[in-house]
């Protein structure tokens, strides 16, 4: 197996657990996630699974975009964008409602905030 494979085994592995825990912590399901639902918490979920796979495994925003969220494929890289402002947002200013499931998210997957 090739450097390039082992990397991009990582990657899935890496997105798909970021993946479980971020559904697991905002408690949706998958098909949820993957709809054309707005509502704050699916949105906020699928912005969650952005930021930390491009934290923790360094893909690109277009790879993200195209990726990241099984069922959903963003256009270009500006959703992905807009997603990593939106936490940051989040832990900057504490949210009450949605800071302590970004902690906890943060918190399985062993990355400081």
């Amino acid at each position: 197996m090739t450097a390039m494979q082992d990397m991009q085994i990582l990657i899935r592995l890496s997105t798909e657990r970021i993946y479980d825990i971020c559904l697991e912590a905002f408690a949706l399901r998958p098909e949820q996630v993957g709809s054309s639902c707005r509502t704050r918490d699916i949105v906020k979920c699928r912005f969650a699974i952005m930021f930390f796979t491009y934290h923790i495994t360094g893909v690109t925003m277009d790879w993200i975009a195209a990726f990241s969220i099984p069922g959903r494929i963003y256009a270009d890289h500006t959703t992905p964008l807009h997603a990593m402002q939106d936490i940051r947002d989040l832990v900057a200013t504490r949210d009450p409602l949605y800071y302590p499931i970004i902690q906890q998210i943060a918190s399985k997957l062993n990355y400081e905030l």
